[in-house]
C-alpha cells in the first residue's frame, strides 16, 4: 500500500487529468495514470507517466475535443 506524503492517508492507483501548460495555454491530459489518496486528493504520477506527459506536451497536439473556462484573478476572489 503507498501512503501519501502529505496527509499520511492511503493513496490507490486510478485515472485522473492533469493540466499542464504550453506557451501559456492550458492543455488538459485525461486518463492519466496516478496514484490518488483517498483522503486529500493528492495526486502522485510515476517517472513513466510524468516523461510521457513532457513527450506529448512537446510534440503535435491532436485534442479529441476543446473546452472554455473561466479566468479569475486570485486577488478578485476575497
Amino acid at each position: 500500500m503507498m501512503i501519501c506524503p502529505e496527509c499520511k492517508g492511503e493513496m490507490k492507483e486510478e485515472r485522473t487529468s492533469v493540466t499542464l501548460f504550453r506557451e501559456g495555454q492550458p492543455v488538459l491530459f485525461e486518463d492519466v495514470p496516478a496514484w490518488v489518496c483517498v483522503q486529500c486528493g493528492e495526486i502522485w504520477l510515476s517517472a513513466e507517466a510524468a516523461r510521457k506527459l513532457d513527450e506529448r506536451l512537446a510534440g503535435e497536439l491532436k485534442p479529441r475535443r476543446y473546452i472554455s473556462m473561466p479566468v479569475v484573478a486570485f486577488a478578485a476572489t476575497s
